[in-house]
C-alpha cells in the first residue's frame, strides 16, 4: 500500500468514526417530548435468559426543557404505567433485553428506545407506630370531678357544615385496563396453578357518616399479610395486599389490639367489637373535620396543603375485630399528643405541627367546645390513628365512655386550651382565640 493509499484509508476511517460519533450523539437526544419505551418482564426466562417483552412499545411523555436524567426517565415511566403496575412497584431501566440494570444515563446504549421493568418497592411508615395513653381509672375520676364543676345547662348547638363533596384523591382506583401478559406467562397458564401464599379472609364493613349507619352486608376480601410494620402499646399493624377489585389498587394496614389493650377496653365497659366500631367512627369524624378545615382555607394560598385523613373500614376475621386502613408511606411523626400537649421533639417551626394545632383548635370551635381532636400523627400531611377528647366523658347511659379508650376528656381539653398559642394557621383559618388568650391580650 502506497503512502497516498494509506493516507486515504486513514481519512476514510476518521470520517467514518466521526459519522458514527455524530449518529450516537443524535441518538442521545430526545425529540417531540416523548420516550419510546418497551416494557419487559421482571425476571429473565428461557434458555437465552432474556427479559420477555410485555405488549407493544409505548410513547411515554417527558419534559425535555430540562436535562434528561436516569431518575427523570424512571419517574416518567412510573407515572405513565401506574394504571398497570400500581403504587408499590419501582421502575428499573435496562441496557437491553438481556440487561443489565443501568445506574447512570450514560449506560443506556440508545435513547431512541428505552427498556424498562418494574420491581417491588415502597417504604414503611409504621415502624415507629405510637398509641394513645388509655383512659385510666384515675383519669376517669379526675374528669368526672371536673365535669361536675363545668356543667352548663345552656344548649350549645353543634356547629358544622355539611361534609363537602368528596374530591378525587390519589388513593382512588385508577381507570381499569386489561392486563398485558408476556408469551411465557400465557404458556404458564396452560399448567395447573399452585396455591398462593397463606391469606386472611376478612368481612369488611363500611360506615356512612352522612346517615350515621353501618352497612349490613359486608364485602369478603382476601388479604395477604406481608409483614408487621409497627407495634405500639395498644395495637399491632400489619401491611397487607389483595387482588380484590375494590381494594387491589392500594396497600393496606390491618390493625389488631394486643392482649393488654383488650383488658383495658373491657374494663371501660366496651366490647372489642364496639370499641373497634367506635374507632372507625371517630376516625371518620376526624376526617370530616379535616375536610371542613380544608374547605374553609381552600382559597387561602398562604395556608398551603391541608392535613388529611383517609378512609377506614371495620374488619371481622376469625371472630376478631380489626381496622383496615390505607397504607401511608413516609417517616412517622406525632404532631400533637392525646393529652393535649405538643411533643417535646417537635420544633416550633414545624409547619405540619402548627397545622395540627390549628386543626385541633378548629375541632374545638366547630363542636362548640364539646370535643377536641387530638393525638394528631402521621407522615407529612397524611394522618392516621386520631383520638377525641369530649367534655362529657360518659354516654347518656353512663355505662360506657364516649369515643374510645384514649378519651382523656377535660384533662386533655384543659391542657390544650391553656397551653395552645394561636399560630399563623389559626389566624388564616379565622379561628377565635381561647378565653384565657383574650384575657392575656387585654392585659
Amino acid at each position: 500500500m502506497s503512502e497516498k493509499d494509506w493516507k486515504d484509508f486513514k481519512h476514510r476511517m476518521k470520517e467514518k468514526k466521526k459519522t458514527k460519533e455524530e449518529k450516537n450523539e443524535k441518538n442521545r437526544t430526545i425529540k417531540n417530548n416523548y420516550l419510546t419505551v418497551q416494557r419487559l418482564t421482571p425476571e429473565v426466562s428461557g434458555k437465552a435468559q432474556k427479559f420477555d417483552r410485555i405488549g407493544m412499545r409505548e410513547y411515554v411523555p417527558i419534559d425535555t426543557n430540562e436535562p434528561i436524567t436516569l431518575e427523570k426517565i424512571k419517574q416518567a415511566c412510573e407515572h405513565y404505567f401506574k394504571h398497570l403496575i400500581g403504587r408499590e412497584l419501582n421502575c428499573d431501566v435496562l441496557a437491553g433485553e438481556r440487561g443489565p440494570s443501568c445506574s447512570t444515563i450514560e449506560q443506556i446504549p440508545d435513547l431512541k428506545l428505552i427498556h424498562v421493568r418494574f420491581l417491588p418497592g415502597g417504604k414503611a411508615t409504621y415502624s415507629k407506630i405510637e398509641d394513645s395513653d388509655p383512659c385510666t381509672s384515675s383519669v376517669v375520676a379526675s374528669c368526672t370531678t371536673k365535669q361536675d364543676k363545668m356543667k352548663d345547662d345552656s344548649n350549645v348547638e353543634r356547629a358544622g357544615s355539611p361534609e363537602p363533596k368528596p374530591k378525587k384523591s390519589r388513593f382512588e382506583s385508577p381507570t381499569k385496563y386489561p392486563l398485558s401478559l408476556s408469551v411465557s406467562d400465557m404458556l404458564k397458564l396452560g399448567k395447573l396453578g399452585q396455591p398462593g401464599r397463606s391469606t386472611t379472609v376478612v368481612k369488611v364493613y363500611s360506615f356512612d357518616i352522612n346517615t350515621k349507619t353501618w352497612c349490613q352486608v359486608p364485602q369478603i376480601v382476601e388479604f395477604v399479610e406481608v409483614s408487621v410494620c409497627g407495634k405500639g402499646a395498644f395495637r399491632q399493624a400489619t401491611k397487607a395486599t389483595t387482588y380484590h377489585p375494590d381494594f387491589r389498587h392500594n396497600s393496606w394496614v390491618i390493625k389488631r389490639y394486643i392482649e393488654k389493650a383488650r383488658d383495658q377496653i373491657l374494663n371501660l365497659g366496651l366490647t372489642i367489637e364496639d370499641h373497634t366500631r367506635k374507632t372507625v367512627q371517630m376516625h371518620l369524624l376526624a376526617r370530616n373535620l379535616a375536610k371542613q378545615l380544608k374547605e374553609r382555607v381552600r382559597d387561602v394560598k398562604e395556608f398551603g396543603k391541608a392535613l388529611t385523613y383517609h378512609n377506614i373500614y371495620l374488619g371481622e376475621t376469625g371472630g376478631d375485630f380489626v381496622t383496615i386502613e390505607v397504607f401511608i408511606e413516609g417517616e412517622f411523626k406525632k404532631y400533637l399528643n392525646n393529652n393535649g400537649k405538643v411533643p417535646q421533639a417537635i420544633q416550633d417551626k414545624d409547619i405540619n405541627a402548627l397545622k395540627a394545632q390549628c386543626l385541633a383548635h378548629f375541632s374545638f370551635e366547630q363542636s362548640g367546645g364539646k370535643l377536641l381532636l387530638l393525638d394528631i400523627q402521621g407522615s407529612n400531611e397524611d394522618l392516621y390513628d386520631p383520638e377525641i377528647s369530649s367534655a362529657e366523658l360518659y354516654d347518656d347511659s353512663k355505662q360506657a365512655i364516649l369515643y374510645c379508650a384514649g378519651n382523656l376528656s377535660t384533662v386533655a381539653i384543659t391542657t390544650f386550651t391553656n397551653e395552645h398559642k394561636c399560630n399563623k394557621f389559626c389566624q388564616l383559618a379565622k379561628l377565635k382565640p381561647f378565653v384565657n388568650q383574650e384575657k392575656e391580650s387585654d392585659e
